[in-house]
């Protein structure tokens, strides 16, 4: 039986960005996606801090932001009129992350200040992505952020283990590193 070498999602996808940015890559290009997947950093956990507490998740999906492509139709050069792509409204995702239940009611807590219509519910949160090692490579801070949904769920494995499901909504995502 084949021994199954894990993908690094991150080394694909630097790959893959390379080589989409143009119908025909150059030698150029595919160089530059060649070291884009030797550089690329594989996240294996991540850290959430609110107010000064940190929280090891073990998964967090939606860091980014999307931005909406309006088309346009204007006059060419020779007057026919053709149509170009212009960058719409942009909007940042929203952060869900998950961690096995443990007895730190951290999220619960922040959740119950918001629900409570506390005026200091609306935290800045940093995510902090670690690599193998344990050392953070990357960083995004969640400006005014807030819990609009925390759930528990079973992890579906047989495990028995029960996950915290946070989902994170922000006035904005900065990457600060």
């Amino acid at each position: 039986m084949r021994k199954k070498t894990p993908v690094v999602w991150a080394t694909v996808a630097a790959a893959t960005a390379a080589v989409l940015s143009t119908s025909t890559p150059s030698v150029a290009q595919s160089t530059q996606a060649a070291q884009a997947a030797e550089t690329a950093q594989e996240v294996v956990s991540y850290g959430l801090a609110i107010d000064g507490i940190s929280l090891s998740m073990h998964q967090c999906v939606g860091i980014g932001t999307a931005t909406e492509v309006v088309e346009t139709r204007v006059p060419g050069p020779d007057g026919q009129v053709v149509t170009r792509k212009v960058p719409g409204h942009s909007r940042d995702h929203d952060l869900v992350c998950t961690r096995a239940v443990t007895d730190d009611d951290t999220l619960v807590e922040w959740q119950r200040l918001l629900l409570d219509g506390a005026p200091d519910a609306r935290k800045d949160v940093t995510l902090t992505l670690f690599d193998l090692a344990g050392a953070p490579f990357a960083q995004v801070q969640y400006v005014n952020a807030w819990p609009s949904e925390l759930t528990f769920v079973d992890a579906g494995d047989s495990s028995g283990v029960l996950l915290e499901v946070v989902t994170i909504v922000a006035d904005g995502l900065v990457r600060v590193s």
